[in-house]
């Protein structure tokens, strides 16, 4: 799983001598920096250390630390970076034991290639969702005018790209097209001449002497219309 760079600054003063962060602090700013995704916005977020680092120590009075997310698969490293004004001090690089949970689908039986489903065909795991390299599906995924385009055995979770949104026209169909100019619409037949889902601009041809071709909107089930 890749992710963006993520950047996070967190200002510290420190006493009158060399300013300390204790690994504690540390912790808290993983947690804080994971929490922030969009991925990871209202999950259930566990962070431990692989190996507990050393304190921090930078000289300075005041100085400022960058967290950087760098990877989660499943285990996290966040690359902290410490300033003093725009001057670059040091830089280290902590690993952390990452788990991300949530409710995800799971099959509740065979679901074939292509077969249309709904939420009722699932049931809901708690699932760290960082231990797979695609999406899951979480709760509140929307399920209209969507079908299976892969195979899917009883108990396997399911993955964001495995639906995809139903198909209303395929090319070679004949549809019901409606033409609309101004107050007048004509309703005809024309063929086809590509496939597409709702809202889908395609190429068809009017069923007529002059097989005129038009682009026409997809507006339901093997119905097209167009507006002159």
């Amino acid at each position: 799983m890749r992710f963006k760079k993520f950047g996070l600054v967190v200002f510290l003063t420190a006493g009158l001598f060399a300013a300390e962060l204790p690994s504690a602090e540390l912790l808290a700013l993983g947690l804080q920096e994971i929490q922030a995704l969009p991925r990871f916005a209202s999950k259930e977020v566990t962070l431990n250390f692989a190996k507990v680092p050393p304190r921090v120590s930078v000289g300075t009075d005041d100085y400022t630390l960058k967290a950087e997310l760098q990877a989660v698969a499943p285990s996290m490293y966040i690359k902290y970076s410490v300033y003093s004004g725009e001057n670059f001090l040091k830089g280290f690089r902590v690993k952390y034991n990452a788990a991300v949970w949530t409710d995800v689908y799971y099959a509740d039986r065979h679901l074939a290639k292509g077969e249309e489903v709904s939420a009722e065909d699932f049931y809901l795991r708690r699932t760290d969702i960082l231990k797979y390299s695609h999406y899951l599906v979480e709760t509140g995924a929307a399920w209209d005018k969507r079908v299976m385009t892969a195979n899917l055995r009883p108990d396997e979770p399911l993955f964001a790209w495995m639906l995809g949104v139903k198909q209303l026209i395929n090319s070679g169909d004949i549809v019901a097209l409606s033409v609309n100019s101004g107050s007048v619409t004509i309703k005809t037949a024309a063929k086809a001449l590509q496939h597409g889902v709702l809202g889908d601009k395609i190429l068809v041809q009017v069923q007529n002497d002059k097989k005129r071709v038009l682009q026409a909107e997809i507006t339901g089930s093997g119905e097209c219309k167009v507006i002159l």
